[in-house]
């Protein structure tokens, strides 16, 4: 069985008031360097032994042991990566190589100054607990007064105030704050002089959203085959274990977010684009009452795939599965939607052999939902390969006759040798059909109805 993703769920907003907690910050910040080199120093000791190490540093006398505790659990998040530089590689680049620099737009001291702004006034984490009504260290006070109360010690209280709140994240902080109060949830804080962040854990999120009314269609599956340019979804109903009936199908088209340039708009745009897609998908779960989504694991390193440099680009640097996948799964968790990952090998191949008239990635994502669809009857062991059928393999003149080939992979094996393109690609260039832009006119992803 593949292991389940830990999700979090996470609500980033702009403080609304004007507040000042950069002694509190430094101070933080500095239990939080001393702590990550003393794991780096010596990864093995446990957690309350830094803390204790910790604890009576110098400046740092506005921190209680809770805050000193939370600091060191940021720390041990870092503790695997070399080389952290708190303040920014950037910022300290800057600074670093400033006498390389021709035509500078600021000072040294500015680099030098935006540098140490950085590196002390990093966020604080409050880790919280649920025996401690959500958060030790703070209070939410969302369905009064919109705000969030930062209890540093009895004599320093500092109020937070939100922005105006979508009908969806109020319900949502509504319910936390409920569960909260009566000790049966807790949340983390990140937050700064300008922006807070609530956390909430993955085995909290089906207690806060509020209970859906959806009659999902039983054997109706959403499915997905992600590739890099182009993903597949398909809707089927299962009437047997063979027989199915397609109830939609389309290719998301994401080359154009793919062609972005390098800058911080490009990760900024991405990541917007990825958010959409996803709650596009939900938004076809809901329209066509699907049971389960099904998607491929994909466990790809970044490597040379020895196809050339732009392959490699796309594939290692452009392609945002792995953000695309948590997104996925904390959407489905929130929405209280059953999904599972399904093993991807052969996907294509099969897929494309029984149903040749679908394009590639559709066809993948028909053999994905097969999959998913045994496994949701309760079939784990031999998913992979279909029933072989002889009438779907093409004529190989010279190469051998369909009497040669007894199972998939002889089949598979076969094909590669003699270099004959079975795949059905998708073309923009020559696609005549129905498409249009995903959420806004603006937006770089393409749906195209196939």
């Amino acid at each position: 069985m593949l292991k389940k993703k830990k999700q979090v769920l996470s609500f980033k907003f702009d403080i609304q008031n004007d507040i000042d907690i950069s002694d509190w910050l430094y101070q933080y910040n500095i239990v939080v360097r001393s702590a990550y080199n003393r794991f780096r120093d010596n990864p093995e000791l446990p957690l309350n032994e830094i803390v204790k190490l910790v604890n009576n540093l110098n400046n740092t006398d506005k921190l209680d042991y809770s805050i000193k505790k939370s600091a060191c659990y940021e720390a041990l998040s870092l503790k695997d990566r070399e080389g952290v530089i708190f303040g920014g590689k950037k910022s300290f680049n800057a600074v670093k190589f400033f006498k390389y620099k021709k035509d500078p737009k600021i000072s040294l001291e500015e680099c030098k100054q935006n540098f140490k702004d950085k590196r002390n006034l990093r966020s604080m984490l409050l880790v919280g607990c649920a025996d401690e009504y959500g958060n030790r260290k703070a209070e939410l006070d969302i369905i009064d007064n919109n705000s969030i109360i930062i209890k540093f010690d009895k004599k320093n209280h500092i109020i937070i105030k939100l922005p105006r709140l979508s009908k969806k994240r109020k319900a949502i902080l509504y319910n936390l704050q409920n569960l909260c109060d009566q000790n049966k949830a807790c949340y983390s804080l990140k937050f700064n002089n300008k922006s807070i962040s609530i956390i909430v854990e993955d085995k909290y999120i089906e207690d806060l959203k509020p209970k859906l009314n959806a009659n999902f269609i039983s054997n109706r599956i959403l499915s997905l085959d992600l590739n890099p340019n182009y993903i597949g979804l398909s809707i089927c109903d299962w009437h047997t274990k063979d027989n199915k009936t397609i109830i939609y199908k389309e290719i998301i088209d994401i080359t154009a977010l793919n062609k972005l340039k390098k800058s911080k708009y490009k990760k900024n745009k991405r990541d917007f684009e990825t958010s959409m897609i996803n709650s596009h998908i939900i938004d076809l779960v809901f329209n066509y009452r699907c049971e389960l989504v099904a998607f491929e694991h994909l466990d790809i390193e970044s490597k040379d795939h020895c196809r050339g440099k732009v392959f490699n680009r796309l594939v290692n640097n452009c392609w945002n599965r792995t953000k695309f996948l948590n997104n996925l799964i904390k959407r489905c968790n929130i929405s209280k939607i059953k999904h599972r990952e399904i093993r991807a090998q052969y996907s294509s191949f099969i897929g494309q052999m029984m149903h040749p008239n679908e394009y590639d990635s559709v066809a993948a994502s028909i053999e994905i939902s097969r999959r998913a669809n045994l496994m949701n009857c309760g079939q784990y062991k031999d998913i992979i390969y279909p029933r072989f059928d002889v009438s779907c393999i093409p004529t190989l003149e010279g190469n051998g006759t369909a009497q040669d080939v007894t199972s998939w992979k002889k089949l598979y094996t076969l094909l590669k040798k003699s270099k004959i393109c079975y795949r059905f690609l998708f073309d923009p260039k020559i696609f005549s059909g129905r498409f249009l832009r995903l959420k806004s006119e603006k937006s770089l992803v393409m749906i195209r109805f196939v």
